[in-house]
Order: C-alpha cells, then structure tokens, then sequence
C-alpha cells in the first residue's frame, strides 16, 4: 500500500463506519490553470456494507457542489485502490468570481437500498486546509508601450516648476501603457511593481497597485501620460495629511534601467527601458553640464566637462526634422597628429607619408599646419611652408618646403575630418586608450594591473600605465615566463575592445628587455586567447618603443596580458618601462 497523506472518515444513519485515504496532485495551496486535471490516488474501504460506487464530489467556498462517480464495487471490510482524475474545466462556470477551491469529498453508495450518508466528520477543517485555486480567468496581461525620459526643472516662480525635456536632467517622467484581455480591468491585476536600478542596486521599487488611478490610466487608450514627476516619487514626511513626497533624482553620470511588472497569481510580464547617462550633447560654456563624450567609458563630471572621443565617433538624430521620417545618422571620423621637426633641406621640399590610425570610408579633409622651429632659428619662420598632397583612404602625403637659403627644422601638426569606414548601421566604433589616464595604484582609473611578480614595491605592476617610465615594472629574477595584465574598466561589466593595439617601450638598457612573446585576451581573468604575438625586440636607450603589435581580434576583451617567452638575458628580470593599450569599443548588445 502506498502512503497516504490525507484521510476522510465516513458515516451513515446504520452507523456504517468508512474511509478514503488520498493523495492530491497537485498539492493543496497551489494555483493551477483551467486546463489542470486534478489526480487523486486512493485508497477505499468501507466496513459495514458492500459499496456499488464512490461518488467524488468538489466543492467551492458557498458549498456549490460537482459530483462524479467511480462504479467500482467494494465489499465490506476489503481495501481498494484507485485513481481518479477530475478536470476542472468541465466546472469552471460555479461562479462569478476569478477564483474557487477545489475540496474533495467522498460518499460511498450502497449496493442495495440506495446511497448512504457520507461526509467528513472534520468537513470545516477540511475545508478551511484542503484547497486548491483554480484560476479561471486568463488576463493576458502585456506591456504595449514604455517611453521615459531624462527632465530639467525650471523654476517659473515660487513654487511653480517648468519640465523641459533634457538628455541630462535628473527627474524622469513619460508614458507607460499596458493592455489585458477585454473582459478583464485593474481590479484583476494584483501584481504591478515598478524598480529603477543602478545597475548595481536596486535604488527604487514602488507598488503600482497603491497608487490611485494609476492602473485604470495605464490600461486607457493613451496610457498613463506622466507630465511631472508623480511615479518616481519618495514619501519623506508621512504624518502629512497629505503625505509630503520629494522625487527621485537620475544622477546624469550613471545609466539606469526601470522594470515594469504586470500581471496577477499565474500571468506575468516583465518590461524594461534604459535611461543613458548624461553626457551626450553639446554644451555652453557656463553651464552646469554633464561635459561632451560618445560612448560609455566618459570620465567627465557635473562641472568637469571633458571632451574624450577618438575616432570615429557617430551621432544619430537631428535632422529628421526637415523631413526625414525615420531619422538620420550623421557620422565623421576625426583624427589627428604630428610629424616629428627634421631638417628640410635649402629651397627644397621634403615629402612625408602619414598614416591614419584608422581609415576612412573615402578621402578625408586635411589640414596641416607649422610646428615652429627653434627660437634661434624663428625669424625664417616665414619661409618655411607646409602643404597637403595626395589624400587616400589610409594616408596622405605631407610636404614640407623651406625657401629660406637656410636649412630650417621644424615639424608639423594635422587634423583629418572625413566619414569613417564603419557600417553605418551599427553603432559604429571609439577607438579608446586605457587606462584613460595614468594608474597611482594596481587598482586605479577604474583598472586593475597585475603581473606574474613583481620584483619589489618600487616596480609594482601599475608602474608600466602610470606617468613615470624611468620605474616601469619589474619582475622577479626567479620568474622564468613573466607576464603583466590590465583589466580594462572594472566598473563597466560590458567595456570591451577589439582591433587591440599594444606598444611596449623599454625602461632600461638591451639586458632587461623582453625579446619575444605573446598578447593575450580574456573576458574572464581566467581563460586566454593568444590574439598577437612579438620577436626580435631590441633597444640599447632608456624609455624607447621596443615595438607595436596591432592585434586584429573580432572578440572583443576585457582583459589584456603581455605574455614574455624571451628574455635579452635569461639570467635577467623582465623590466617594462610603459605601456599602452587602445582598440575599438564594442557596446554591449541592447546599448
């Protein structure tokens, strides 16, 4: 036999005496749809009588009863087992209301003489504890429309506010619309939560259900149309009559996501939008902005603006205004450089090759102008020239003249503006450099260096990102395959490059200078990809570019490690007076 959980006691008027002992599935408490069946496994014996039948009955609170019969025959004091299945679909129509309870009950029939009188004899108590809610309805329930956005606050006169639609304001307002099946209203709906997260935390939850009209605005043909600040607000004086609330303010540096969920017991659906951070247009000196940068991994503050885009940068929007139904993308690459001052010869041109750091979809427009030579030499300033060539995709010819009679050195700086070659479908590409600044510590400018040892406390890892070249790293002399490693933006889960450019310079003379070896990537810290590699360094000076590996890798990495596999001297620590890592930023998906 098999265990049973539950158990009834029977009666009749002849003092008949029976059970059924039952197992239910699912469990009591549960909430199961209309297309559910109930499976009861029994066991059956009554002591006084034969039984021609069982009949299985379901009852909701006001007692309304649904019968089925199990034609089964048992006689007096023997034990059966059976099991039956009720579907609640055939009695979903008992009552009104969005819910009932499933209570069983059992009534043994008597073989001669009709049906005998059987019931539970602790019926409340079971009524109050066996019970399963069968949830008729089917809301539906889905999310047809979220549109929030960042507003300033002006302040009209006393009291009186003005919200202007602003990329870095810290109030947040907008339309939320939701729909249901069309028998069904907001007294249906029992969960509806609102969360604005940080991304980090959970700074913000509110229980839509509490907020009067709230539910009915949303579900109208309009939606709930916010025209101030009303949803994101704090209680902060309750003893009000009314409460006293404040709104919750958006810092402009940080991006935020607001989750909507909907539904009741059984239908649920979950929707969110992104609120960027500031820093996206353009601003007026003055005023007390967020600063100017494209892409994610912007340094500026309120008041600090910094301008940190390299090439290329894209900007969508802005002239769709004049006609363009579905928007513009306008993008432009820019990008700029020196050439190193050299003697140009007398009455003469001097002709440079320049290489763009990345190139453009079609030739750029090309500026040039004088770097100025030496003191002594500036009063023939005025003969010397400089002049752009041919322009390409990838390169343009510099020339450089001095008309003077005397030989005359000076250098010459450039900016190049032109459409990058990126599909402009996509978000495009930053080329960035991390770490963005130079590091103070092995954790610093939101990276973290690390290396395979380190040969004391002067030569620590974030020695070769920071602004001295004459400590750079070291490793110890025992570490016979040193490596050294950034990760490149701690605080930003989806920072990541691709096309990663390595340059490595020397901190001393040939004998601590890695020869050979590997750049490597990873997204875990753990695992590493072998994406470039090094041979042949050499450098007898302080402080010089031992070499640069253009890695090319499609995945994009957080991670990148410098891998040594030769030394100059095999008797002798690696020593790495400065590196730099740049490469093309990839938004994570959904950016």
């Amino acid at each position: 036999m098999a265990a049973y959980k539950y158990e009834q006691l029977f009666w009749n008027d002849d003092g008949s005496q029976g059970y059924v002992k039952y197992n239910i599935t699912p469990d009591f408490g549960s909430y199961v749809s209309a297309d559910t069946p109930i499976i009861l496994q029994l066991e059956l014996k009554n002591s006084e009588f034969n039984t021609k039948s069982i009949t299985i009955g379901v009852t909701d609170d006001n007692d309304n009863f649904s019968f089925g019969f199990i034609n089964i025959n048992i006689p007096k004091g023997n034990v059966t087992e059976y099991t039956a299945k009720i579907f609640l679909d055939d009695i979903s129509d008992w009552s009104n209301n969005n819910t009932f309870q499933v209570i069983p009950f059992f009534v043994f029939n008597k073989e001669i003489g009709g049906t005998g009188q059987g019931k539970a004899t602790d019926w409340e108590s079971v009524k109050s504890q066996q019970r399963i809610t069968f949830l008729r309805h089917d809301i539906k329930p889905s999310i047809e429309d979220i549109s929030f956005n960042r507003y300033d606050r002006h302040e009209l006169s006393e009291g009186v506010y003005e919200y202007v639609r602003n990329d870095e304001g810290q109030y947040v307002y907008g339309i939320f619309k939701i729909g249901l099946a069309s028998e069904y209203d907001e007294e249906d709906i029992s969960t509806a939560i609102v969360q604005v997260s940080d991304g980090t935390n959970v700074i913000f939850t509110a229980d839509l259900t509490e907020i009067d009209g709230f539910l009915a605005s949303a579900l109208s043909q309009t939606g709930y149309v916010e025209n101030e600040p009303t949803l994101f607000t704090n209680e902060i004086e309750p003893v009000t009559d009314p409460p006293t609330y404040e709104p919750v303010l958006f810092d402009g540096s940080i991006d935020y996501t607001i989750t909507f969920t909907i539904g009741d017991e059984f239908n649920v659906v979950t929707n969110s939008i992104e609120i960027s951070r500031a820093f996206a247009n353009l601003h007026l000196s003055g005023y007390e902005t967020g600063g100017v940068a494209f892409g994610r991994f912007s340094s500026s503050e309120q008041n600090n603006p910094k301008f940190e885009s390299e090439y290329p940068a894209f900007l969508y929007g802005g002239i769709n205004e004049i006609g363009n139904a579905l928007g513009s993308l306008m993008a432009f690459g820019l990008q700029v450089g020196s050439v190193a001052a050299t003697s140009i010869p007398d009455d003469n041109a001097t002709e440079t090759t320049v290489v763009f750091k990345r190139k453009y979809a079609s030739a750029p427009i090309v500026v040039c102008g004088i770097c100025p030579p030496p003191a002594s030499n500036s009063k023939y300033l005025g003969s010397c020239s400089v002049a752009v060539g041919s322009v390409g995709t990838d390169s343009f010819n510099l020339v450089r003249a001095n008309r003077s009679g005397h030989s005359v050195v000076f250098g010459a700086s450039w900016i190049a503006i032109g459409q990058p070659n990126t599909d402009p479908n996509s978000w495009g590409v930053v080329t960035v450099t991390r770490p963005a600044s130079a590091m103070t510590s092995n954790n610093s400018q939101n990276c973290i260096a690390t290396a395979s040892s380190e040969y004391s406390s002067k030569y620590k890892a974030y020695q070769a990102f920071s602004s001295s070249r004459e400590k750079g790293w070291a490793c110890d002399p025992d570490d016979s395959t040193p490596w050294i490693q950034l990760l490149m933006d701690e605080n930003n889960v989806g920072f990541a490059l691709k096309n990663i450019i390595v340059s490595v310079y020397s901190r001393d003379a040939t004998v601590h200078n890695p020869i050979a070896g590997e750049i490597k990537g990873s997204n875990d810290g753990t695992t590493f990809s072998s994406i470039g590699s090094f041979s042949g360094w050499s450098s007898t000076a302080r402080n010089a570019l031992l070499g640069t590996i253009e890695c090319k890798n499609e995945t994009a990495y957080k991670y990148v490690r410098i891998e040594v596999t030769q030394k100059a001297d095999p008797n002798n620590y690696i020593a790495i007076g400065h590196i730099t890592i740049e490469g093309d930023y990839e938004a994570p998906s959904g950016e």
